[in-house]
């Protein structure tokens, strides 16, 4: 377990951080203007990017903080890895944009309130996994598939949500669906060269799901869980095929009717209840 002290600032300056972006307010500024196929993209520098900043800088640096208190780097058995930021980087920035999305402040609070144990935690996981052997247990495991999945529905619906044009929504999908695809495959002791080059699989295709669902009217929960669906079938598929189980005959055949089954049936659940 990482050291208390270390962790509670850790913690508390990234909890601080979303705390200010409640209370300030940046002026919008225009930051790029560039035409791509005939159709002009504009970017903005607002205070939703300028506390993104923020919050990753201070995740980033408190990352590095803590796990210089690890044994094993301080043993010098190990080097801090670049897998360790990803997992509490996004679920921060998710947090951050879920806060960012509650009107009231007493849903906003709400949501704060489950952010401390949830930052908290995301940082702990993170350091436990710098162990190759504490990764792969099941509490842990288990840990780390949570937060992914978190993150990823959070920031699937956020993006989707924005209604950016279709270049830019979908490189964001492109982008968070390849490094939680990558931090899911790493839990499993893959070569770093796998990780990303199955991970970038992942982000490609969900880039361009969500090239096509902009043509759609799909609500902001609909395509953010479309996204999410797409997402764990395929992280899924892809380790069962790593292990070389799709093709043991009758297993292989299973696990195929299995995720087959989830498709559809998630399906089903987001046309007919998802609002």
């Amino acid at each position: 377990m990482p050291d208390r002290d270390v962790l509670g600032v850790v913690s508390g300056g990234v909890l601080l951080a979303l705390v200010l972006t409640r209370l300030l307010h940046a002026p919008v500024r225009p930051f790029f203007q560039v035409s791509v196929l005939g159709s002009p993209v504009r970017l903005f520098i607002t205070g939703g990017f300028l506390t993104t900043l923020i919050v990753l800088g201070l995740t980033i640096t408190g990352m590095y903080v803590l796990l210089r208190t690890h044994p094993l780097i301080r043993k010098g058995e190990v080097e801090p890895h670049l897998m360790s930021w990803i997992l509490p980087a996004l679920f921060n920035v998710a947090m951050l944009n879920w806060l960012s999305r509650m009107p009231t402040v007493i849903e906003w609070t709400a949501v704060f309130l489950l952010a401390i144990p949830g930052i908290t935690f995301a940082f702990v996981v993170a350091y436990a996994s710098l162990d190759s052997v504490s990764r792969q247990l099941g509490f842990w495991q288990r840990a780390q598939m949570t937060i992914i999945w978190l993150s990823a529905i959070i920031l699937f619906t956020v993006i989707y949500d924005t209604r950016w044009r279709s270049l830019l929504s979908a490189t964001a999908v492109f982008v968070v669906g390849t490094l939680l695809a990558a931090r899911f495959f790493w839990i499993y002791r893959w070569r770093l060269a796998d990780v990303f080059a199955y991970g970038l699989v992942v982000g490609s295709g969900l880039g361009q799901l969500t090239w096509a669902l902009n043509y759609w009217r799909l609500s902001a929960l609909k395509g953010g869980m479309v996204l999410m669906l797409v997402f764990y079938v395929a992280t899924g598929l892809i380790q069962h095929s790593f292990r070389e189980q799709l093709g043991s005959g009758e297993y292989g055949r299973s696990l195929l009717l299995e995720y087959g089954s989830v498709t559809i049936v998630g399906l089903l659940l987001i046309k007919f209840f998802v609002p």
